[in-house]
Formats: C-alpha cells, sequence, structure tokens
C-alpha cells in the first residue's frame, strides 16, 4: 500500500538543465608529438522555461502541464520572496495541534440523479492543486477541494504535513495562494481543513450517503497531468485495512483511475457533487513473496469519504443533510 504522495519531477528536468556535452579529441599514435590535454567545456547555461500563449483545437481549450507546473513554481517563489506565505514549519505545528473539527456551517446536499451538463468545465473551479514548495523551487504537487467561497478548503493530513518550505494552492484559473492556517485535522480520516490566503474562491457542494454502484467521477493530478478526469463507480463501501491496535475507519473503493499526485482531489457524482476524496491505492499481485512482487492483478482505489470530510470540517458529528 502507498498513499497518492508528491511527485517526482523527473520528466521535466531535461526542459530546466541541458544535458553536458563533451568533445571527444581522436586518439594520437605512431610519433605525432604529445598532446597536452585540454579541460572539457563547461556545461550550458540552465535553460529556463518560458510560457507561449494558450492553446486550443477545434475552438476547445488544451491542458498544458508544463505551463501549469512551471507557473506553480515561479508563483510560489515570487510568494516567498515577497514573504506573503506561512513557513512549513508553522503549518505543521498548527496540524500537529489542530482541534478534529472545525465547526463550518457547511451542510451535506441531498443527492441528485440529475446529470450536471459540462460536468468537467462547470467542476474544474473548486478543483485545486496544492502544492509543496522548497527554497529552491522544487515543489511537489497534490490536490485539493474549495469549501467556501472565503478560502477555506480540504486536503489530505498526508500532503499536509510533507516536508516542503511552505504549501501554496492554484485554482483552475491559475490564481496561486498560500495556504494561510491549518483550521482542523484528522490523522485518523487523513483529512486536514485549511485556510487559504483570499477571497473569491469557487466551492463544490458535498453530499452524503452515495450507495455502492453510483456513477462517479475522479478529477485529479496524476503524474503531473493536471485536471485529468476520470469515470468509473463506487465499487463497496469498506473499512480501511486495519489491525487490533490500529483503529480502521469506512472508506469508499471505486474504479476510476487515478495515480501519484491526485491525493486531495474530488470524487465526483454525476451531479458533481463531491462524495469523497482521493486518499491511496493498494496493489494486488498473484505472487509476493519475501518482498518480492509478480503479476500485478488489481490496483484498489481507496477514498475518503465525503461524511468524513463534512465531520472534520464541521462539529464532529454526522453530517446532516440539507433540505
Amino acid at each position: 500500500m502507498f498513499y497518492i504522495r508528491h511527485l517526482p519531477v523527473a520528466f521535466v528536468a531535461g526542459l530546466l538543465c541541458s544535458a553536458a556535452a563533451y568533445a571527444q579529441e581522436p586518439a594520437q599514435s605512431g610519433t605525432q608529438p604529445a598532446q597536452v590535454a585540454t579541460p572539457p567545456p563547461s556545461p550550458p547555461p540552465r535553460k529556463e522555461w518560458r510560457p507561449g500563449p494558450p492553446v486550443t483545437e477545434g475552438g476547445l481549450p488544451v491542458t498544458d502541464d508544463l505551463a501549469i507546473f512551471f507557473h506553480i513554481r515561479d508563483e510560489g517563489m515570487a510568494l516567498m520572496a515577497a514573504q506573503k506565505f506561512t513557513p512549513h514549519d508553522e503549518l505543521l505545528r498548527q496540524l500537529n495541534a489542530a482541534p478534529d473539527h472545525a465547526g463550518l456551517n457547511i451542510t451535506a446536499a441531498p443527492l441528485s440523479t440529475t446529470p450536471c451538463a459540462g460536468l468537467y468545465e462547470a467542476c474544474k473551479p473548486g478543483v485545486l492543486v496544492v502544492a509543496g514548495i522548497d527554497r529552491k523551487g522544487r515543489i511537489s504537487p497534490a490536490g485539493g477541494i474549495v469549501l467556501t467561497a472565503d478560502g477555506v478548503a480540504v486536503t489530505n493530513y498526508h500532503v499536509a504535513e510533507g516536508e516542503n518550505a511552505t504549501l501554496v494552492a492554484m485554482t483552475s484559473d491559475r490564481r496561486v495562494v498560500g495556504v494561510k492556517s491549518i483550521l482542523a485535522a484528522s490523522k485518523l480520516y487523513d483529512v486536514a481543513i485549511i485556510q487559504l490566503d483570499g477571497k473569491g474562491f469557487t466551492p463544490l457542494p458535498l453530499t452524503s450517503g452515495a450507495p455502492v454502484g453510483t456513477d462517479i467521477f475522479a478529477l485529479s493530478h496524476p503524474g503531473e497531468h493536471f485536471y485529468y478526469l476520470s469515470r468509473g463507480i463506487i465499487a463497496r463501501r469498506a473499512m480501511s485495512i486495519h489491525t487490533p491496535s490500529e483503529q480502521g475507519v469506512p472508506m469508499l473503493e471505486i474504479t476510476a483511475d487515478y495515480g501519484r499526485g491526485s491525493s486531495g482531489c474530488p470524487i465526483l457524482d454525476a451531479a458533481g457533487q463531491v462524495v469523497g476524496m482521493v486518499k491511496e491505492t493498494m496493489s494486488l499481485y498473484y505472487t509476493e513473496e519475501h518482498g518480492n512482487q509478480q503479476n500485478l492483478q488489481m490496483v484498489f482505489k481507496d477514498c475518503v469519504t465525503a461524511e468524513e470530510i463534512l465531520k472534520v470540517a464541521t462539529t464532529g458529528d454526522e453530517p446532516a443533510e440539507k433540505k
């Protein structure tokens, strides 16, 4: 089992730094005088990313993953340079001391069978890229969900506790803000309620009680493929794997695809309401002996339930349904 945690950035490394190329002189032989070896030339200077204009095709927008990645990096570094950020040590202190519920006035929307027209574009504004960033500009993107217009959002506990200089969040229209504070947290549920810096955000509604078999969509950022929509169903509601000394909690298992970098992203029903949040995966191998795993059969997709998000965001009680 592994959490869908932070992303490596190896696939963009070639765009950040050119490979060093050295000329090789032909071998000397015979009676020719010996040549004095010359040091190889210095590597060429690092190439900086320069974004181009927005891309469209057939009148439709095209997601530019590199442009998003470097936009988060550049804007995050600018926030740090301007001292408009909360140091991660302070965020960690708040995370460890945070209450287990935030006391927000959020209620569960009633389940709906009415499909959301244009679900992808309608829900994107409420989906965040939550990224840890260090002082060298290295970022670790994950996800988050906007809960209120004044900047309260939710992500995973394990996203908030990652090793970084600070946390920033980007909306789908590429507005980058700092994560200002931690309002509430539950390590058991893997939920952190965060306060973003600013206002005017677009929240997504949460709903409770989605049954097994419900059509769902994961809108996530797997492998730095930002705002990737996949479709599936709720395969079951089950207890998380636990031991006699570790408490298990209810979770959603879904069939929609997601991968690393998707932590904190929403699981949506056809009406565009949040029924869960990406948490982790667990791979099932036919042969698994002495740490040797062979013949991958299935990957289970385990998610935080909307009910657990509502508990941590509100009073800690079972969610009340909006009438």
